[in-house]
């Protein structure tokens, strides 16, 4: 029986950063193990992407520069048809309503629906954020919503790591995760390293600073050499859950990286660097799961700082953290997501 092919459509690189690509990776390894073939397309990939891509085992198409939507639309549909693709994943924030409408009037399509401006018709539409409710959504005939942190889609090896490395919670917190994405285009990483520096206590700190936005890499080594702590500045690294293992907490946005560290029950100290990440940070400070400081432009170092400060004196508080995560973020939402897709394509087929 032939596998189905699952096109995936997505955005990488530059001041997007790589948040939609990484989570349509993990969903991408879950439908593989499921059967399926898959293809990102992607406009413009750059080494990481590809390195990223490969890495799945995945393949990878970069569509033809063009100038406008329509144009990019007619390239993915030409190749749905062209290559009998079962399903497309759509997830990126430059895809307006008359791409959607099209895209899902022709092939069975996931739409990934972060900012619930959209009126969506595609056949399943997923929204991961823990604050996500049905009466949110214009839910059109035909239409499913896969809603929540069961749906969470994070690297489905995380499951199997986390049970091989379960959780421990140390008196005092000393080893200190700081990751702002990809991209970093605020330099919050830097900011975080200059409002330690006048800490009373000390770290040892590993700063996963993407290079996504010129100057963000160098601001955070420039303040790593600046920095009383024991600080190790990294750049796109593959081992990330190893570091979330490592740390005893993590100072951080909410984007994709801040549901895997619930997955493996590192508590977290998230400052939200970008609007879209409004709602998530919103949604696990609800739920119990996250310390939210606030909107970057209201948070500075010495805020950090003293956040920090107090979770690494608070067991009890991280121990809770720790445990409500692992609750929420069980591992296997690509694992559900995919599943829900495959048998959507199938019965589109039919």
């Amino acid at each position: 029986m032939k596998s189905p092919l699952i096109v995936i459509r997505t955005v990488s690189g530059g001041q997007t950063g790589y948040g939609h690509l990484t989570r349509c990776l993990s969903l991408a390894q879950a439908l593989q193990a499921d059967g399926a073939k898959t293809i990102f397309l992607l406009n413009k990939a750059d080494q990481v992407a590809r390195s990223k891509v490969a890495g799945v085992g995945a393949d990878l198409l970069e569509l033809a520069q063009v100038s406008s939507l329509q144009e990019d639309l007619v390239l993915v549909l030409a190749y749905i048809k062209e290559n009998e693709a079962a399903a497309v994943v759509l997830d990126g924030y430059l895809f307006d309503q008359p791409y959607l409408d099209e895209l899902s009037s022709k092939a069975c399509c996931l739409f990934i629906d972060d900012l619930r401006t959209l009126h969506p018709r595609a056949a399943l539409i997923l929204s991961q954020s823990p604050g996500a409710a049905e009466n949110d959504f214009n839910l059109q005939p035909g239409s499913s919503l896969l809603l929540g942190l069961q749906y969470a889609l994070i690297d489905p090896s995380l499951l199997k790591f986390r049970l091989d490395n379960p959780r421990v919670v140390n008196e005092r917190g000393s080893r200190l995760l700081i990751s702002f994405g990809g991209s970093d285009p605020n330099r919050l990483c830097a900011k975080a390293l200059m409002g330690l520096s006048s800490s009373q206590y000390r770290y040892e700190i590993k700063v996963v600073a993407g290079g996504g936005i010129p100057g963000s890499l160098a601001a955070a080594q420039k303040a790593a050499e600046d920095s009383p702590h024991e600080v190790e500045v990294l750049e796109w690294v593959d081992n990330m859950p190893a570091l979330m293992a490592w740390a005893d907490m993590a100072l951080c946005g909410s984007g994709v990286t801040s549901y895997e560290m619930c997955c493996l029950g590192l508590p977290m100290v998230v400052v939200t660097p970008v609007g879209n990440q409004i709602p998530v940070s919103k949604g696990l400070q609800d739920k119990g799961l996250i310390q939210h400081l606030g909107w970057w432009e209201d948070v500075d170092g010495k805020k950090m700082a003293q956040a920090v400060a107090e979770m690494a004196l608070d067991p009890l508080e991280r121990a809770r953290l720790a445990e409500a995560g692992q609750k929420a973020v069980d591992g296997r939402g690509a694992e559900r997501v995919a599943r829900e897709l495959l048998k959507r394509a199938e019965s589109w087929q039919a």
